[in-house]
């Protein structure tokens, strides 16, 4: 089925033909369509196929309208402004076939309406809360950290796209604004990450995502042009990738003295897979810009440039040397070399330095 501005089309691979249906979203479930009608009505298509409604219901536990039906693991999730209410097909072949499972309702309402997107694992959606939510079952788990929340708040939902992709083994969320970089959550080890295009921060190129012919596929939302994914390639049609990592503050605490103590390091060292230069050109000697922060992030220190390896360098020391006097540093670590990085830990020099 092929949605455009509201009309549904059914496709043979030969030909597009109307159905006559209005709706702006469909799910499938069973042989069932099932399509958002007006207020909290659904319409469920049968066994004639996509184009020919068979039977409506409504989802009106609550007053709110359903915003779009969304079919995961057996059940059609009712995705409504304030509650989303899920239903199970029964099998009926006579009336509605789907029945509501009170004890599953979820008061939560669809934020962005384009942001419903699933893993083998769970459903994901932004919610009119601005944080993003799984969906296990009847389970409602919260997966935003209030960093992340905060950031959502001023951009505009109703703009919002989200999908989902496997790559190198593992799930993605990524959740897409019309402005500034996108929100990525990864499920297996439920941490999330920015990315973006270009060095300024630009949305992020990709705005869905197809596995076809064992190829990771992408479009680039500024051409419409499709775009295979690599992992073995460390820039983007050209351009320069870069990767940034904020890592977490660093005080006194972290050494089991208490807070307010004051500390001096003389320098911070960092694990990293070296020797990966390539042969010529940008990236033959790869570096980390690495700056420091001392109010929380808010400002970061004049940079510095550390290299971490030619190729088949692996012996060489990634150190950043600087006398430093702090209640609480940050550090800020930046690589925009076409090159494989992978920074494993960090380790700092400090001691106690008085009041």
């Amino acid at each position: 089925m092929v949605i455009a501005a509201g009309d549904v089309y059914t496709y043979d691979g030969t030909t597009l033909t109307d159905t006559g249906i209005t709706a702006d979203s469909v799910t499938y479930l069973n042989s069932k369509s099932i399509y958002p009608a007006t207020g909290q009505v659904f319409s469920v298509t049968g066994a004639s196929g996509p184009a020919t409604i068979t039977s409506t219901g409504s989802a009106e536990s609550a007053p709110d309208d359903l915003r779009r039906p969304f079919a995961f693991n057996q059940w059609a999730y009712m995705m409504g402004v304030e509650t989303i209410e899920p239903f199970y097909d029964t099998g009926a072949t006579s009336g509605v076939p789907l029945s509501r499972i009170d004890s599953a309702i979820m008061q939560k309402g669809l934020g962005g309406f384009y942001t419903v997107a699933n893993t083998d694992q769970a459903l994901y959606f932004l919610a009119d809360d601005s944080n993003v939510y799984k969906i296990m079952q009847a389970q409602l788990i919260n997966v935003t950290p209030p960093y992340i929340v905060n950031e959502i708040r001023g951009l505009n939902k109703t703009a919002a796209t989200a999908f989902t992709m496997v790559f190198n083994g593992q799930d993605f969320y990524i959740l897409r604004f019309a402005s500034g970089p996108s929100f990525v959550y990864i499920e297996q080890i439920d941490e999330w990450v920015n990315l973006s295009t270009d060095v300024n921060n630009e949305p992020y190129l990709a705005s869905s995502y197809a596995k076809a012919y064992d190829k990771d596929i992408v479009v680039d939302f500024r051409t419409s042009n499709t775009v295979e994914l690599s992992p073995d390639t460390f820039d983007e049609l050209g351009d320069v990738i870069q990767r940034q990592r904020v890592l977490a503050p660093f005080s006194s605490v972290d050494l089991g003295l208490g807070a307010g103590k004051r500390l001096i390091m003389s320098k911070i060292s960092f694990s990293v897979q070296t020797g990966q230069g390539l042969v010529s050109g940008q990236g033959s000697e790869p570096q980390i810009m690495v700056e420091y922060s001392l109010d929380g992030g808010e400002t970061f220190s004049e940079e510095q440039w550390i290299e971490f390896g030619k190729l088949g360098q692996f012996l060489i020391k990634v150190d950043y040397w600087k006398m430093v006097s702090f209640y609480e540093i940050t550090f800020r670590i930046t690589v925009s070399d076409p090159v494989f990085c992978s920074l494993h830990d960090a380790s700092i020099d400090v001691k106690l330095d008085g009041f």
